[in-house]
């Protein structure tokens, strides 16, 4: 359990320092958009938004915003938290399957992968 928790707090600082000197992304300004609209629409998932996206990560976007504020940060802070739970969850899944060093090396490997680092700081349903 320790090696877990360490992993996901590595993951973590890794994705969370600096994020939000990162520019803010066209697709972000989207998220934004789609997000406020929900909120303005009294929670109901506006048929505009119905082709392209399933509902969870827009809600789960809007509730943050209706929370925290609509910063670019909030809506990163999503993506930062799976990003860095995904990790934990493969070293579980990499130990349950075969044994722990192969869910160490999986771990470790996404961990420092660039464009996992790169999606968990950004606010995507990708990064979700």
């Amino acid at each position: 359990m320790t090696l877990f928790i360490s992993l996901v707090l590595i993951a973590f600082l890794i994705r969370v320092i600096g994020f939000a000197d990162v520019v803010m992304y066209p697709d972000e300004y989207t998220y934004r958009y789609r997000v406020l609209s929900t909120l303005n629409f009294d929670w109901a998932w506006s048929p505009v938004f119905m082709w392209d996206q399933p509902p969870l990560h827009l809600y789960i976007l809007t509730a943050l915003v209706y929370f925290f504020g609509s910063e670019v940060t909030v809506l990163r802070s999503l993506s930062v938290i799976a990003g860095s739970l995904f990790i934990g969850v493969l070293y579980m899944f990499g130990r349950s399957i075969l044994n722990r060093k192969v869910g160490l090396i999986a771990a470790l490997t996404i961990c420092f992968n660039g464009f996992h680092i790169l999606y968990s700081r950004i606010a995507q349903q990708e990064a979700f």
